[in-house]
């Protein structure tokens, strides 16, 4: 029984932990000397969309959630 209980509070702290690097973890990554152009008429969408493509975002969810929260989505307009 007190394997169980040690097996299932491993796995819930290895839970907590991939969620809470999800979370807290980078979202961007700026390669050296990696240089991203936002097309004139792109929009929000489409840049994130870029960005996630060239492999510079990591996390496309919680990047949407902070730019909505920083109204950044309303920024970017074609």
């Amino acid at each position: 029984m007190k394997k169980i209980v040690a097996v299932v509070l491993l796995l819930l702290a290895l839970a907590g932990i991939y969620a809470g690097w999800q979370v807290f973890g980078p979202t961007l990554s700026a390669p050296e000397g990696k240089y991203f152009y936002i097309n004139t008429g792109s929009n929000f969408q489409k840049v994130s969309s870029d960005l996630e493509q060239e492999g510079i975002l990591h996390n496309r969810f919680f990047f949407d959630k902070i730019a909505r929260q920083i109204k950044y989505n309303q920024q970017v307009k074609p």
